[in-house]
């Protein structure tokens, strides 16, 4: 896993400070050393836990004790309070903002980089990697101790260790086993219920007109269908003879379109046009003939001798009489000629416009009788007959497909009969399945209790803290002191519990010898506290998603030590593997035995830095 360091802890009107900066950037222990009151937890483990999680136990952290939040974060006559923490991976930067004022709401950012991330607790939840518990149990050891493990009663150990190994779920799953066996207490009396309940409709009395009920339906059904399938046929023989008919009107109306198209047809014009020319042509030179008749005959009546009509004088034989009468009869004859050629032509031409007349007129005739003959035109509503013969078939497959309500119920009736049998047998079955699982609940509950698998579970999380613990223990007395925990198991008052002993083993002048915790003197009792809470903190942090490389130690870790004990201490804390280790103390003679270190002072009510942090 990637693991996180804290680069800064920048706070403005938190707690007793004004302003201030701890920089921290993966540099190994840092001693904050000051009078008490001075505001060392308030820039180390209190600015960082309400920086990150809203909320700080004002002196025990990670105890059961009221947590620090709210407007009491908020310095007095300052209009909010804020804490910045910057955090890295070594690629990546972060950086997370938690503001106050003293009558609003608190905010929270968290950037990476310049992008935000998110605004709520979940965000930050995400990038530590734990909730504020497992990050007090893991990180932050307040002032006093954390848990005590080593010395706390029984019940807060079992506490822990439930904790660790998960088996506070164990109750839960217990009292889901008791509610499941309750809910199967509840489904038989829902059976025996239900089995009364059929009892009694099948003693009922009027469930027998049911068979007679089905037999009447079932004749109605025969005459319905047989009704239904004369009303077919009498549709589909309506409708061949509607289709039959539909077929005659068809090659009927095509007969008439063929004769109507062959409908005779002359154009008279063309014999008018010719007519007309030829008949002017005769009429024009008949009256030309006739007016050369009459002017020849009047010539002719001139004869040599006879006196001249016009000029009463003798014609005689060289009078120019005689030439027009030989004009006149030659020109008589011409037209004679031309008349009798034109009447020829014009004989001609109406023999050829009667003969069209009366032939359009024949075949007019003939066409007209043909046309009279043919049949009347019909339609035959053939879609109809189609529409009737098809709700006819479709009336005859409803009363196929139609079911026996009755029948139905007869089998139901029967159904139900045996149901009774199959249903006790199903109960029965059922009542036994209900036994073997409360059964299996009852073994359940053993298996969850305190001395079943939820004890092998604590066995082995005490295992683990041991092995942790001793690790410590090991680096803070150079190898002389070991921890076992010996769990057994005691009566009282009927009920058996487990009690855990702790056994210290020592090497001294006369070889190992084993003392009782409460036998050890003060400095001992704080190495051998100090290590088995550690060694809980590292089950923790094992067991988790933890990112943060960090460890704040908050005063007490070097009480009733002698400088022995304090070298052990400090070489305990160097080999941490941690990438901070901040040392929160009020003898400032602890200085010294860190690699940095800074003090803080209280002046006028306002903490600030009285030392610069050492390089």
């Amino acid at each position: 896993m990637t693991r996180l360091v804290v680069c800064r802890i920048d706070i403005r009107d938190f707690g007793s400070w004004h302003e201030g900066t701890l920089n921290l950037g993966g540099r190994g222990p840092v001693a904050i050393v000051g009078p008490n009151g001075s505001g060392k937890s308030t820039i180390a483990s209190k600015a960082l836990m309400w920086g990150l999680y809203g909320k700080a136990a004002p002196e025990r952290m990670g105890t059961a004790t009221r947590a620090l939040s709210g407007r009491a974060v908020v310095r007095d006559g300052a209009s909010m309070a804020s804490v910045q923490i910057a955090l890295t991976d070594g690629e990546r930067h972060w950086l997370v903002t938690r503001t106050r004022k003293p009558h609003g709401q608190e905010r929270i950012e968290v950037l990476d980089g310049a992008t935000c991330v998110g605004s709520d607790q979940g965000a930050v939840d995400a990038l530590i990697g734990a909730p504020y518990d497992v990050f007090c149990r893991t990180v932050v050891r307040g002032q006093g101790d954390v848990w005590s493990f080593a010395e706390a009663p029984d019940s807060r150990k079992r506490e822990i260790i439930d904790t660790l190994s998960g088996g506070l779920m164990f109750g839960d799953l217990h009292e889901r086993a008791k509610v499941a066996r309750q809910q199967a207490d509840m489904d038989g009396r829902v059976l025996s219920t239900r089995l009364d309940d059929l009892r009694r409709r099948i003693s009922d009395p009027a469930a027998v007109d049911v068979v007679s009920c089905a037999e009447d339906w079932d004749r109605d059904r025969v005459v319905q269908l047989a009704r239904a399938r004369a009303d077919v046929d009498a549709m589909d023989a309506q409708l061949a003879s509607a289709r039959a008919d539909e077929a005659a009107a068809a090659e009927a109306r095509l007969r008439r379109a063929e004769v109507m198209a062959r409908r005779p047809a002359l154009d008279i014009a063309p014999y008018d046009a010719a007519l007309a020319p030829v008949q002017a042509e005769w009429t024009r030179l008949d009256r030309a003939r006739e007016v050369a008749q009459r002017e020849c005959d009047q010539l002719h009546a001139i004869e040599v001798g006879a006196e001249c009509p016009t000029c009463g004088q003798r014609v005689g034989v060289d009078a120019p009489i005689a030439g027009k009468q030989v004009a006149a009869r030659h020109a008589s004859a011409d037209l004679d000629q031309a008349a009798h050629a034109a009447g020829v032509d014009l004989k001609v031409a109406q023999e050829a416009h009667r003969g069209a007349r009366a032939w359009l007129q024949q075949a007019t005739s003939a066409w007209g009788a043909e046309v009279a003959a043919l049949p009347a035109e019909t339609r035959t509503p053939v879609q109809a007959f189609e529409q009737a013969a098809q709700a006819a078939r479709r009336r005859v497959e409803e009363i196929e497909a139609a079911h026996n309500p009755w029948r139905e119920a007869e089998t139901a009736q029967r159904a139900a009969r045996g149901l009774l049998l199959a249903e006790a047998e199903a109960l029965a079955e059922l009542r036994t399945l209900l036994a073997r699982e409360e059964a299996g609940l009852d073994a359940l509950v053993n298996v969850y209790a305190p001395k079943g698998v939820r004890a092998s579970l604590g066995t082995a999380t005490l295992a683990a803290i041991e092995s942790a613990a001793n690790r410590w223990l090991s680096v803070l007395s150079a190898g002389a002191m070991s921890i076992e925990f010996d769990p057994h198991r005691e009566t009282q008052k009927g009920d058996q519990r487990v009690e855990i002993a702790t056994t210290v083993r020592m090497r001294t002048p006369g070889g190992m010898v084993e003392r009782e915790l409460l036998q050890l003197s003060g400095g001992q009792r704080v190495r051998v506290n100090f290590a088995v809470d550690l060694g809980v903190a590292a089950c923790f942090a094992r067991g988790g998603s933890l990112a943060l490389s960090l460890l704040v130690l908050d005063e007490a870790v070097f009480s009733n030590l002698d400088e022995d004990g304090k070298a052990a201490m400090v070489a305990a804390i160097h080999e941490a593997g941690v990438a901070d280790v901040v040392v929160i103390d009020h003898d400032a003679r602890i200085s010294g035995s860190m690699p940095r270190s800074v003090e803080v002072e209280m002046v006028d009510g306002v903490s600030r830095w009285r030392t610069q942090e050492v390089p």
